[in-house]
């Protein structure tokens, strides 16, 4: 069951004007004059690479629950959990650097010191179809 991931309006637009400014500096060596060739070029790919891993990064995040383990995509990087090593789900209020993209996230405790925080739009749906795959899970709402 594949859920999508919960977008705080304020990081959304951080996010795009970034991609936007990205973009914007990736082709102004072309514009203007005295840009080398070289230097103007080096410029172009860096920024047009950094500006399509960050639309991966926002475009690419959503949360699969399969049979037997979550898989948490996150533009190229998945991170697969086995639904016996997960310990805890709760609800939380976070600004740190996750997978989640927005402050309203789940964090589940995984493994001996594992976590991680996610953000389905669906939250209360994906906790009752987490417990349902895991009973031992305690889940804090």
């Amino acid at each position: 069951m594949k859920f999508r991931t919960k977008r705080d309006a304020w990081l959304t637009v951080t996010i795009w004007a970034s991609v936007i400014i990205l973009f914007w500096a990736g082709a102004s060596p072309l514009f203007v004059p005295g840009a080398g060739v070289g230097g103007g070029s080096v410029i172009f790919i860096a920024c047009f690479l950094f500006a399509g891993l960050i639309s991966w990064l926002w475009i690419g995040t959503y949360y699969v629950l399969h049979d037997s383990f979550l898989m948490i995509h996150n533009g190229p990087k998945k991170i697969k959990i086995p639904y016996d090593s997960i310990t805890k789900a709760k609800r939380v209020r976070s600004w740190i650097a996750s997978t989640a993209t927005s402050s309203d996230r789940i964090e589940l405790l995984y493994g001996r010191f594992g976590f991680v925080h996610i953000s389905p739009v669906e939250a209360e749906s994906f906790l009752a179809e987490l417990k349902k795959r895991s009973p031992h899970i305690e889940v804090e709402r």
